[in-house]
């Protein structure tokens, strides 16, 4: 019930962005350190392919009979090891970071936010009642076992990126590699396009990556940037952004350690958007000079900046009830 993204071994995408906060081996308890070394050190596996699996058990947990929470043990190998992502590649100061997953905690807060979107009387055709209350007295619990500790570190949305998570960051947070830096040099399309341009050859089963986008901040930049984006709405507050949106993903950035990094990853949408649209992408620059302007009181200019970002990711969300 965790949402996720990416293509999942049954070949369905599940079309969403995440925002992942990548601790230093530090933040951990030190009976988890160890076991986070050894994560690391068999080799990062990708993001793309953790969400994958998690997607996976999501729909498994989801058509089980009677439907059920996913938890870590749904996508790991090995039941003794911790499940996360090492950031990859590392920041430039070389530390050892990692993004717990933390499902069963996503998973029971995403079924708590179903239930305010569904009408009650609906609600048992997606989920018994009897899960719905087993889930809420589990998220009771862990909220009270885990009241002095951080977390979900991943925040995922569907079928658009609020406009609130693109605040945490500036245009220089573009991760290198994303299509805007060199859509050429993945090694994994070059092999194709060198295959297919030679009919005479026989074909193996190169896949061309899945296109995504990824933004990465150190901690102290995107607590700056929210910052001063929450400034900006104050001067003039304008529905598009929400104050109270800003100053939310404030106080869960603020939670983790002040040496963590980041993440913005387009995860699933990019499959959806495409590589054209993804290298096109300046949602981050528009929304930044937006908020400039609404900081510099040009509320016009600032809003109307703001209003083409909503559009353009309006445009996008309208995919989900495309038939």
């Amino acid at each position: 019930m965790a949402a996720s993204s990416g293509p999942a071994p049954t070949g369905v995408t599940a079309v969403a962005a995440f925002l992942r906060v990548y601790e230093p081996l530090e933040a951990f308890p030190a009976d988890e350190r160890a076991s986070w070394r050894a994560v690391a050190a068999a080799g990062p596996v990708p993001a793309a392919e953790i969400a994958a699996r998690e997607h996976a058990a999501a729909i498994r947990a989801l058509t089980a009979l009677p439907p059920r929470v996913v938890t870590d043990l749904d996508v790991s190998e090995d039941a003794e090891s911790p499940v996360g992502i090492i950031l990859n590649p590392p920041a430039p100061d070389g530390r050892l970071r990692i993004c717990p997953l933390e499902l069963a905690w996503r998973s029971l807060l995403a079924l708590e936010e179903f239930q305010t979107d569904v009408a009650p009387s609906v609600l048992p055709a997606f989920v018994p009642a009897d899960v719905v209350g087993a889930a809420s007295r589990a998220l009771a619990r862990l909220v009270l076992e885990r009241s002095t500790l951080t977390g979900p570190h991943v925040r995922s949305s569907r079928w658009a990126v609020p406009l609130a998570w693109f605040a945490a960051f500036q245009p220089s947070h573009r991760q290198a590699g994303s299509p805007a830096e060199s859509p050429r040099d993945d090694p994994a399309v070059r092999a194709l396009q060198e295959h297919e341009a030679d009919a005479e050859r026989p074909r193996p089963a190169v896949r061309r990556p899945a296109p995504t986008l990824r933004f990465v901040a150190p901690m102290a930049d995107a607590r700056r940037c929210v910052a001063r984006a929450i400034a900006s709405v104050r001067v003039n507050p304008t529905p598009l952004l929400p104050a109270n949106d800003l100053e939310e993903l404030g106080r869960w950035l603020e939670e983790f350690h002040a040496r963590s990094v980041v993440e913005l990853d387009y995860g699933g949408l990019g499959t959806l958007i495409g590589d054209a649209a993804l290298a096109a992408d300046d949602s981050v620059t528009e929304l930044s000079l937006g908020l400039a302007d609404l900081r510099a009181d040009r509320a016009e200019s600032g809003v109307a900046r703001l209003a083409a970002v909503r559009d353009h990711w309006d445009e996008i969300r309208a995919f989900e009830h495309a038939s």
